[in-house]
């Protein structure tokens, strides 16, 4: 029966991002996945249109791509199965440290929730994947180490964590997990293994550093890296789309309030179930009748009515369901750590754990969704910890908490579904793409036959050496044609605060003072959103179009390339 039980969540977990329903091929995302694309394509070509705070992500992929080239696999598809790989990877390494130091039938569950909770983030290898991917990997050896006092394991941690920090800078935060070690100190009260424990780490940092140090060397330039990592600090100190630390800080706490404030509210209900026991039936079958009445009402459109329609957003919304599993991060952490009966080991776990899903989101501006990246590793020890109040709780109590638990797992599955519920959604004709790069990908007609018009002109036009500039957040163009980003150091994305309107004048300006015959001027696309609704950035661009004479070499309906012609 055991084995029975682990094959089918094995199975499960397996089937979650390969279902035909994932979304892998239904559309493109023009402007994050491309702002990716273009650095795993320059990276080894030209490596200042690269964005280098996420230096070893851009190395990463760089290698994915010319793997997938080689095995004619497309690139596209091919990262979205990269993201794939390492979730499964995660759920391994989850597993196998959980058995390891508590067996419970709710770990597998636990992983296959996290599966469907990774699906609700991009399905591709971005630098968040990358960061995961090492961070995960740095915690595995970390809680090995001090658990079973194999210091030398830590060399391994300090090395992985040191190597998130080159996928993505600000992951430098993460090495605050390695408090633990003061919590083992407190433990151990052996101050020569302390000593010991510390210098392996800083031997594993040394390690680490001194290889990006050389792949620094051959590929950018140290000095030009760390140029570019001060100036992302001071991006970071006042950044216009949310990722100023203050923000990124204010808007996990908020967060983790509001899931603190829903947990509460659930806490009541249960308490009341648990005091008044003829209210128990009541308020169970209650929450079923009502939950069903609100599901009919949604097909019927009361969720329209002004009434109702504030009652659906909270019961509906699944950043709700994520602030709450937040806030029992917290709850479950505190729990596990005061109760006598656990093992120290565990605790060692769920403490580490839980101190990287803090440390993490810090560096990104989605705030409490960056739970996602996290999820391999904190949902165990949650589900582990919810179930074990339940199986010590009377019948009336566990109707409120199952009935919880089924909430959060219906949102959940439901966020992870939407690409598919967009495709459905769009009535539009849908086309498959030609163009190698996107092979195997549909999208609206209307958005396919326009991208391939361009992307084919541009290939045609000039040369590969040429660079382009794209305005209207559509950074996928460079990757798509082989034109790499004129503007340095936004990796083709001018719309982000990677780079402002000043240093864009002054880089276009330059090249008309290098070449005054144009031959080294950049090709400049615009969208139609661009040209629609101009900013800053795209009026600037236009103003060096009209300025150096530029003339209009193609249009379409969404897309216009000017060109400087001798």
């Amino acid at each position: 029966m055991k084995r029975t039980y682990k094959f089918g969540w094995i199975i499960l977990i397996a089937l979650i991002p390969l279902l035909p329903l994932s979304g892998w091929n239904y559309s493109i995302d023009v402007s994050d996945v491309g702002f990716n694309l273009n650095q795993y394509r320059f990276c080894f070509t030209d490596m200042d249109s690269t964005y280098l705070p996420l230096f070893l992500t851009n190395i990463l992929g760089g290698c994915l791509l010319r793997l997938f080239e080689v095995l004619h696999i497309p690139a596209y598809i091919g990262m979205e199965a990269a993201w794939a790989a390492v979730c499964f990877y995660l759920c391994f390494l989850s597993y196998r440290l959980y058995v390891r130091y508590r067996r419970d039938t709710l770990i597998l569950p636990a992983l296959a929730f996290a599966m469907v909770f990774a699906k609700c983030n991009f399905h591709f290898f971005i630098y968040n994947t990358a960061v995961a991917f090492m961070a995960l990997t740095g915690l595995y050896f970390l809680i090995r180490a001090v658990n079973d006092k194999k210091s030398w394991m830590l060399f391994f941690a300090a090395a992985f964590f040191m190597l998130a920090s080159f996928c993505k800078i600000s992951s430098l935060l993460q090495f605050a997990v390695f408090a633990v070690l003061f919590y083992d100190l407190y433990r151990k009260k052996d101050v020569a293994y302390f000593v010991r424990q510390v210098l392996w780490c800083v031997a594993g940092v040394l390690c680490s550093f001194a290889a990006g140090l050389v792949l620094m060397y051959k590929t950018c330039g140290i000095s030009t890296y760390f140029q570019m990592v001060a100036d992302m600090f001071l991006y970071a100190g006042n950044s216009n789309d949310g990722h100023t630390i203050g923000n990124m800080v204010v808007i996990n706490f908020k967060g983790t309030v509001r899931g603190m404030l829903l947990l509460a509210v659930i806490y009541v209900i249960y308490l009341a179930a648990a005091k008044i026991k003829r209210l128990a039936p009541v308020i169970g079958y209650g929450m079923i009748a009502v939950a069903v009445l609100l599901l009919a009402g949604a097909v019927l459109g009361a969720d329209q009515i002004a009434g109702l329609s504030i009652l659906y957003r909270v019961l509906g919304d699944y950043l709700n369901a994520v602030a709450v599993i937040k806030a029992m991060m917290y709850v479950c952490a505190v729990l596990i750590l005061r109760d006598k009966e656990t093992s120290e080991e565990f605790k060692i776990l769920t403490l580490a754990s839980c101190a990287l899903a803090v440390l993490m989101p810090i560096g990104s501006n989605v705030g409490i969704t960056h739970l996602c990246n996290e999820a391999f590793y904190i949902l165990p020890y949650i589900l582990i910890c919810a179930g074990e109040k339940i199986r010590k709780s009377e019948n009336n109590r566990k109707i409120v908490v199952i009935i919880f638990t089924i909430w959060c797992v219906i949102l959940t599955a439901s966020q992870s579904l939407y690409m598919t519920k967009a495709y459905v959604r769009d009535k539009e004709q849908k086309q498959q793409f030609t163009l190698d790069e996107l092979r195997g990908i549909r999208y609206d007609t209307a958005i396919v036959l326009p991208m391939e018009e361009v992307v084919n002109f541009i290939k045609s036009y000039g040369g590969e050496s040429d660079k382009m500039v794209a305005c209207g957040a559509i950074p996928i163009l460079h990757y798509l044609t082989g034109r790499a980003p004129y503007i340095t150091g936004c990796g083709g994305w001018i719309e982000t605060d990677y780079v402002t309107a000043e240093e864009i004048k002054q880089q276009l300006d330059a090249s008309a003072e290098s070449d005054s015959g144009g031959k080294t001027m950049p090709l400049v696309v615009f969208n139609k959103t661009a040209l629609d609704k101009p900013s800053e950035k795209t009026d600037v661009v236009l103003s060096f179009v009209k300025k150096y004479s530029y003339q209009q070499v193609f249009e379409n309906e969404e897309y216009k390339v000017y060109a400087k012609k001798n």
